[in-house]
């Protein structure tokens, strides 16, 4: 028994190695694609915001892996963020490991905004995100923000299109599985909720509410598959045309 023990130990130490390695493995509902972004090297200063563009179209975005290191092996720190979202903050010290920060949204670009600490430089930045392109929405211009040449009606229309997002989120969360909820109807509700923080705050339309009513409405495009799986369910079928209507009354706005 004893010349056994050892082999079957070993066999069974790699078996549980293989086992926790295939519970770890993330599995996604669509096909992914990790992308090198092809940029050059900067540096991040205090006080400074820097744009990062994903590509030509708007894509879901489940991480970023970003490559940095503290300047003269000083430690800096700085904020990811996505459609005005601060994603994760980033501890730099002096060497220059990869750092992960979930995203989970979609969107066309990020911001790497400095905090606190000395000058952060940014070595690399790859991308994990979905293949499927959200092509229906005009990238976020680059800083600053180029004002739109049409005015609202009085009555402040974008407050009222992203609080109708969320009522109507708020109405299908229910008949949702985990998995739609947290890929599609989530992600709306958030970029509703900032949409309708500034529109309400501003009163009328400016760049960066221009910005969040972009978010949505990708958000809503990127949600077509489930909303067209959603016309089959009689329970929220009308909840489902609400939310397609909504999409194409933003991107009327968004012209």
């Amino acid at each position: 028994m004893n010349l056994f023990s050892r082999p079957i130990a070993k066999a069974l130490s790699l078996i549980m190695l293989v086992l926790a390695v295939a519970s770890q493995a993330q599995v996604y509902p669509e096909p992914v694609e990790t992308v090198n972004l092809n940029l050059s090297p900067f540096y991040l200063s205090r006080g400074q915001v820097q744009t990062v563009h994903l590509g030509s179209d708007w894509r879901h975005i489940v991480k970023v892996y970003i490559q940095a290191s503290g300047v003269n092996n000083f430690v800096s720190t700085f904020q990811v963020v996505a459609n005005g979202d601060v994603k994760g903050t980033v501890l730099v010290p002096g060497s220059d490991p990869w750092y992960v920060v979930t995203v989970g949204e979609v969107a066309s670009s990020l911001q790497l905004q400095h905090v606190s600490g000395g000058t952060a430089y940014i070595k690399a930045i790859s991308v994990v995100r979905y293949t499927r392109p959200v092509s229906t929405v005009e990238p976020t211009p680059v800083y600053p923000i180029k004002p739109p040449s049409y005015s609202w009606p009085e009555k402040n229309e974008a407050s009222a299109l992203a609080r109708q997002a969320i009522n109507i989120i708020n109405g299908l969360q229910p008949y949702a599985n985990f998995d739609e909820f947290g890929l599609y109807l989530l992600p709306i509700k958030k970029a509703a909720g900032r949409a309708y923080a500034a529109a309400q705050a501003k009163g009328s339309i400016s760049a960066s509410v221009h910005e969040y009513l972009q978010a949505l409405k990708a958000q809503i495009d990127y949600a077509t598959p489930y909303v067209d799986e959603t016309f089959e369910r009689s329970a929220v079928f009308e909840l489902a045309i609400e939310l397609k209507a909504l999409g194409e009354r933003l991107e009327t706005l968004l012209k």
